[in-house]
C-alpha cells in the first residue's frame, strides 16, 4: 500500500508538471503581438466647402492585430482639423489627414474651398459683420455683401497702404457692377479728382464670377475706366479667378476684366479672366489700359476680346501699354493668352499697343485684325521696349486688302517710331529677339513671321519662324516682312546703316508658301539704297538647326 502511495504522488506530480507547462505554453501564444500591416482610410480624398464636417473610417489589416487603437492628425489645421475620423473644414487650401495605428499610417487628401456667396444686387446700408478691419487697417471680406461695401468705400478711401484679402468666393450672378474705385483716363494718367484704389487686393486664389458691366454711367465719356476695378494707381491687384465676365460696352475705351486702367507703376498679377470683353477699343482680357509704367505678370485670359472701333488697340491680356518716361518702365511677363482677339488696327495676341516690355508670354488664340499692326503677341510696338522669348502658336489674319495697310507678323505687327517727345520721353531700338512663331500669317500689306513690317531701326535676332503660310498683298517674308526706312523718323539720333539688325534667325517657311507681290525668304528689304541695307541682314538661316549651329559656333 504505501508504494502505491507513492505511486500516486508521483504520478499525481507528473501531471501537474505537464498540465503547468500546457499552460505555460498557452499563455505564450496567447501573448503573442499580431503587428498591423496596412491601414487604409477611407475615403482617400475628400472635398469640402469651410464649416463643413464629415467622418472618415480608418480599417486596419489584419483584423486579429494586436492594437488597433488609431489616432489622427492633420498636416495643417487652418485647413481641416480632425478629431476621432471626423474632419472639420476650417479655410481654404489643401491638407493631408493620417491615420496611424500600429506605426503604420494611412492618409486622406482633403481639398477645402472657400463658401460662395452670392450678391442679390444690393448694397449695403451700414458696414456688415463680415467686412473685417484689423488694427492695422488690413481688411478681410467674408461674404458678397462686404465685398460690395468695399467697393463703395474705394469711391473715397484709396485703401493706401493697406492689404483687402478676399475670404470667400464671390457671385456676383449678372447684376450690373460699379467699378471699384470709378475713374476716367486722362493723357497718360487719370482725371483730377478721381477715385483711386492704391492698395492691395489680394483675391486669396478665389473666384469672382458673373461679373457683368454693359453701360457707361449716364454723363460719363468713353474714357471712364470699365472692369472690376475702375483705376489702380501703384496698386497691386492679384491672386483671383475672374469667372463668366460680361462686358459689352462698346462705347468704351479703357476695358479690361480685371482693371479699366493701370498707372503710377501698378501691378496685375496671378489673375485668370473667362467669359468676353467687347468694347470700342482700349481693351485687354485683364487690363484695359497701362500708361508709363506699372507691371502686368502670370495672367492668363481665357475669355474673346472684341474691339469694335476701327481707332484700335485690342490684346488679349492689355490692350494698350503705353506713353514712357525717363527712368519708368512697363513690363509684361509670364502671361497666357487662348482667347480670339478680334479687332482693326493695333490687335496683338498679348498686347495690341505697346512701349513695354513683353517677355516669356505664350498667345495661342486666334488674331484677327482689319487694318495696320496685327501680331501674334504685339500689335505695334512703338518707340522703346523689348520683345522676348515669346511663343506665338495661333493664326494670325488680317482682313484688310489693302496693299497701303502694313503690319501683319507672327510676334510683332509693326515696330515703328512716330510718338511725339512729349509723350514718348524715353525712347531706344526695340529688340525683338528670342521669340517662336507657328501660325500662319496672313492678309494686309506687308506680313512676315516674325515682324510684318520694321520702320527704321530694331533688333531682330534669335527667332525662330515655322509657319506654313505666309501672304500679304504687297510683301512677305519668313522673318520681317518689310523693311523701310522714314526720313521724318522721330528718333533723329539714330542711323538707319547702324541702328538695324535683323540677323541670326531662322525661318523654315518655304519660299514657295510666301505670297505677295515682292518677297523674300527671310527679310524683304523696301529701300531704294538697299545696298546700305545688305550687311545688317545676314546671316539668317532656313532651319532652327542651322541657327543652332552657328550660335554654337559664336559662343
Amino acid at each position: 500500500m504505501k508504494g502505491k502511495k507513492w505511486f500516486c504522488i508521483a504520478l499525481g506530480a507528473l501531471l501537474a508538471l505537464s498540465l503547468g507547462l500546457f499552460a505555460a505554453c498557452d499563455t505564450e501564444e496567447e501573448q503573442q503581438t499580431v503587428a498591423v500591416t496596412s491601414v487604409t482610410v477611407s475615403p482617400v480624398a475628400l472635398s469640402l466647402i469651410a464649416g463643413e464636417s464629415e467622418t472618415l473610417t480608418a480599417t486596419i489589416a489584419p483584423e486579429n492585430a494586436t492594437d488597433k487603437t488609431v489616432t489622427w492628425s492633420s498636416s495643417d489645421n487652418a485647413v481641416a482639423t480632425v478629431e476621432n475620423g471626423e474632419v472639420t473644414a476650417v479655410g481654404a487650401g489643401t491638407a493631408t489627414i493620417t491615420a496611424t495605428a500600429g506605426g503604420v499610417s494611412g492618409t486622406c487628401a482633403v481639398t477645402v474651398n472657400a463658401p460662395t456667396s452670392v450678391w442679390d444686387g444690393t448694397v449695403p446700408a451700414e458696414q456688415p459683420e463680415s467686412y473685417a478691419v484689423d488694427a492695422d487697417g488690413n481688411v478681410t471680406l467674408g461674404d458678397a455683401a462686404a465685398f460690395v461695401w468695399f467697393a463703395q468705400q474705394a469711391q473715397t478711401n484709396t485703401f493706401e497702404g493697406k492689404t483687402v484679402t478676399l475670404a470667400a468666393n464671390i457671385d456676383l450672378d449678372g447684376q450690373e457692377w460699379t467699378p471699384i474705385a470709378e475713374g476716367s483716363r486722362s493723357g497718360n494718367t487719370y482725371s483730377e479728382g478721381d477715385a483711386h484704389f492704391d492698395g492691395t487686393f489680394d483675391g486669396n486664389g478665389l473666384t469672382i464670377a458673373g461679373l457683368k458691366i454693359s453701360s457707361l454711367p449716364a454723363g460719363a465719356s468713353e474714357d471712364y475706366a470699365v472692369g472690376l476695378f475702375g483705376v489702380v494707381d501703384g496698386g497691386t491687384v492679384r491672386n483671383f479667378t475672374l469667372a463668366d465676365v460680361a462686358i459689352d460696352v462698346e462705347a468704351s475705351e479703357c476695358a479690361g476684366g480685371a482693371v479699366g486702367l493701370l498707372v503710377g507703376g501698378g501691378t496685375a498679377e496671378n489673375i485668370t479672366v473667362s467669359g468676353s470683353i467687347t468694347a470700342g477699343r482700349g481693351n485687354g482680357g485683364v487690363v484695359g489700359r497701362m500708361t508709363v509704367s506699372g507691371t502686368i505678370r502670370g495672367c492668363t485670359n481665357n475669355a474673346a476680346v472684341t474691339g469694335v472701333d476701327a481707332g484700335g488697340n485690342t490684346g488679349g491680356i492689355v490692350g494698350a501699354a503705353y506713353y514712357t518716361a525717363v527712368g519708368e518702365e512697363m513690363l509684361i511677363e509670364n502671361c497666357t493668352n487662348t482667347g480670339a482677339v478680334t479687332g482693326y488696327v493695333g490687335v496683338g495676341g498679348i498686347v495690341g499697343l505697346s512701349s513695354a516690355n513683353v517677355k516669356n508670354c505664350t498667345n495661342s488664340g486666334a488674331v484677327n485684325g482689319n487694318g495696320a499692326c496685327v501680331g501674334g503677341i504685339v500689335g505695334e510696338q512703338q518707340n522703346y521696349g523689348a520683345v522676348s522669348d515669346n511663343t506665338n502658336t495661333a493664326d494670325v489674319a488680317n482682313a484688310s486688302e489693302s496693299a497701303a495697310v502694313f503690319g501683319t507678323g507672327g510676334i510683332v505687327g509693326w515696330v515703328r517710331y512716330s510718338g511725339t517727345d512729349e509723350a514718348y520721353p524715353l525712347k531706344g531700338i526695340i529688340e525683338v529677339t528670342g521669340n517662336r512663331n507657328s501660325g500662319s500669317v496672313t492678309g494686309g500689306g506687308s506680313a512676315g513671321g516674325i515682324v510684318g513690317h520694321l520702320y527704321n531701326y530694331g533688333l531682330v535676332r534669335e527667332n525662330v519662324n515655322t509657319a506654313e503660310e505666309i501672304s500679304a498683298e504687297l510683301f512677305a517674308s519668313g522673318i520681317v516682312g518689310s523693311l523701310q526706312f522714314e526720313e521724318n523718323s522721330v528718333v533723329s539720333a539714330l542711323e538707319k546703316d547702324t541702328d538695324v539688325d535683323i540677323v541670326y534667325n531662322a525661318s523654315a517657311t518655304a519660299a514657295t508658301s510666301i505670297a505677295a507681290d515682292f518677297t523674300h525668304v527671310y527679310v524683304y528689304n523696301n529701300m531704294t539704297d538697299g545696298a546700305t541695307y545688305d550687311r545688317v541682314l545676314e546671316p539668317n538661316y532656313a532651319t532652327e538647326e542651322a541657327l543652332e549651329e552657328a550660335l554654337a559656333a559664336l559662343a
